[in-house]
């Protein structure tokens, strides 16, 4: 159900008609003196569901306060005034209602629900509620930006969107800078269609050639930036710049300094996504009490961090000996950049669920 929530405005209610009933009204319902707070798509069957919704929990984009009485609520079938008892319609001029000027015109993206086009307010706390969290933005190029919660799958949010090899979750919204941007790229999306359909739109909307497989690895850039550091590291010798960096005077087992050393050049540290360490256990330990903790016999993504337990002796002991980072997964084999790995930063594969793998620890990078 698409609607718009308009309320009144203290600062231009001369009438002072905020929180009456539409018998009390003197005169019309005066348009102008109304701001719009909420335009979008709303799991709603009728008004009597609007006004429960909008007096429990709400929506992420919803600028105003909860729905009251002398509250108007535009749906297709018309305009409808917010009274003591129900809804009664009337006729309001939108044309003279107002709306911020500092609005951010976005794609909304919520899970299960088709894609629509809305506004929210241009500011931290505003973006923060759009996502219900911390947020975080992926630049996808030309001025596009996906902007989602950091910390989705740690809190458990549903699944949303999957977009190349990692699915993004919790509710999302993508802004562009070029005008009409907005309008175009919601038109793009259907629900339950593939990456290679939505590319296809895409490239019809916006008279672009983009590859499918081009466009998986821009919306999952984030997920292989740690990937990326790591390769630029291959060959080196000794760990030096790694167990220097992290603080120790002379050369120790620099496995776990090197994976460390990758995710602060990303800013993951910082960040909180993954921890600064130099023993493999304590980042075992660390992605376990995050819930972010795969079994050996999964099957990993790319930016995953991988954990080994070596036989010695001929027996595991059940702790991490050694990590690495997961650059992909092809052909039932993981291939990883591991450092230390013969004393060298080096690229390994083993068979996917190999019994040397101990697990793996899974960045939460939404």
């Amino acid at each position: 159900m698409r609607i718009k929530i308009y309320q009144i405005n203290f600062d231009r209610d001369t009438a002072r008609a905020k929180f009456m009933g539409l018998g009390q009204l003197k005169d019309d319902v005066d348009s102008s003196s109304y701001d719009e707070v909420f335009s979008g798509d709303v799991d709603c069957g009728n008004l009597e569901d609007v006004f429960a919704r909008f007096n429990t929990e709400g929506h992420p984009l919803h600028r105003g306060h909860s729905l009251s009485v002398s509250d108007v609520v535009l749906t297709e079938n018309g305009a409808f005034f917010c009274d003591t008892i129900g809804f009664k319609e009337i006729d309001f001029d939108e044309s003279k209602a107002h709306k911020p000027g500092n609005l951010l015109q976005i794609v909304y993206v919520e899970p299960n629900r088709p894609p629509f086009i809305s506004e929210a307010g241009n500011d931290l706390k505003s973006l923060q509620r759009a996502v219900g969290g911390y947020i975080e933005a992926i630049y996808l190029g030309d001025g596009t930006i996906l902007v989602g919660n950091e910390d989705a799958k740690f809190n458990g949010m549903e699944g949303n969107r999957r977009l190349g090899d990692s699915i993004i979750a919790g509710p999302f919204f993508i802004v562009g800078e070029e005008p009409g941007f907005v309008a175009k790229l919601a038109g793009c999306f259907t629900e339950n269609q593939t990456d290679e359909q939505l590319i296809a739109e895409v490239n019809a909307a916006f008279g672009t050639n983009i590859d499918p497989e081009d466009f998986s690895a821009i919306m999952n850039y984030a997920n292989h930036q740690l990937v990326e550091v790591a390769k630029s590291q291959l060959g080196n010798v000794g760990g030096e710049p790694y167990w220097s960096w992290y603080g120790f005077g002379g050369r120790v087992e620099w496995c776990a300094c090197f994976v460390s050393w990758c995710a602060n050049q990303c800013g993951y540290i910082d960040r909180g996504i993954i921890p600064k360490f130099a023993g493999c256990g304590t980042g075992v330990d660390w992605f376990k009490a995050r819930e972010q903790w795969l079994n050996g016999s999964a099957v990993p993504e790319p930016g995953n961090i991988i954990f080994f337990d070596w036989v010695e002796d001929g027996a595991q002991d059940g702790n991490s000996d050694h990590v690495g980072i997961v650059e992909k997964v092809e052909g039932g084999r993981v291939y990883t950049i591991e450092g230390n790995s013969g004393d060298a930063c080096q690229r390994n594969s083993y068979p996917v669920g190999n019994y040397q793998i101990l697990g793996y620890g899974t960045p939460n990078l939404f």
